[in-house]
């Protein structure tokens, strides 16, 4: 078993290095400038999964050049400090802020050759060691709470599956095979997920909680798991070095270009973060 990236051992692990952008709309879009290289000081290691808890926060995780072990950090750019959040002989990923606000979720991978992965909950003050939730769910590679009660995860299955459960693990309920990665929430609470459908096609869909359905919204751009979704329903994905954007009501099915990084050396970009204000948006860079 392995978590969503299927890596065991830290040589597996890519190189990746966080990028910050500013963000601003002008009549012919969507601005994108002024990138501040924010892992200088890991740039042969591991920096991923970004994820803004406030405009001044955000968590990502972090595996040093050469470690064992990834734990979850966090920059404060008020002040332009780094902060280590967890510190455990544990592997923790995916950071999310819970919809209580005072804890924040993340995956944890037991220490055992079972490579047993959960999901687990800690106070954002740190003050104890947390515990898991869903606790009999030991293959969760990614997740999405809709309530405290009501859990979305990409299962660490042959192929990964999506599932949803209610109030207990015994509760199952799966909505697709072969999906990928990423898991967001649209204003009316609906999941946003890509479904894999073939090796070339794959595809945004909406799950519809009231409806208990799925839908397709458009084909993403080649080789894209990864989306963000914009204060305006607007979604970012990128394509190897290109930022595109796809919004229903005015492109349809259309995702129109927004940045090129192959300027900067950028050539594959994966995993996004907008800040609740979306005037700032993290990128993710593989070497």
């Amino acid at each position: 078993m392995c978590f969503g990236l299927c890596v065991t051992t830290s040589s597996q692990v890519p190189i990746t290095n966080l990028i910050l952008l500013e963000l601003s709309e002008n009549p012919n879009g969507l601005n994108v400038q002024n990138p501040i290289f924010l892992t200088n000081f890991n740039q042969a290691g591991y920096n991923n999964q970004p994820r803004f808890f406030s405009d001044d926060l955000l968590y990502f995780t972090m595996r040093a050049a050469g470690g064992k072990q990834t734990d979850i950090y966090a920059f404060r750019f008020s002040d332009s400090t780094m902060i280590q959040i967890t510190d455990t002989p544990e592997s923790e990923y995916s950071p999310k802020l819970s919809s209580e606000r005072n804890s924040f979720n993340c995956i944890r991978v037991d220490l055992d050759s079972t490579q047993i992965q959960r999901i687990w909950e800690y106070p954002v003050d740190r003050t104890h060691s947390g515990g898991a939730r869903f606790s009999s769910i030991t293959n969760a590679g990614y997740y999405h709470f809709k309530h405290t009660d009501t859990l979305a995860a990409f299962l660490v299955t042959t192929p990964p599956e999506l599932s949803l459960f209610q109030n207990t693990a015994s509760q199952k309920q799966t909505i697709s095979k072969n999906i990928g990665r990423c898991l967001e929430e649209f204003s009316n609470s609906d999941l946003a997920f890509i479904h894999k459908y073939s090796e070339k096609h794959w595809f945004l869909k909406r799950y519809i909680w009231a409806e208990r359905k799925s839908e397709i919204l458009i084909e993403m751009p080649a080789g894209s798991e990864d989306f963000v979704i914009m204060n305006d329903e607007s979604i970012l994905s990128a394509s190897g070095s290109t930022l595109y954007r796809w919004h229903f009501e005015k492109t349809q099915n259309r995702w129109d270009p927004v940045a090129d990084f192959s300027v900067y050396g950028w050539n594959k970009v994966s995993r996004l973060s907008v800040n609740p204000s979306n005037n700032l948006l993290v990128i993710v860079v593989e070497q």
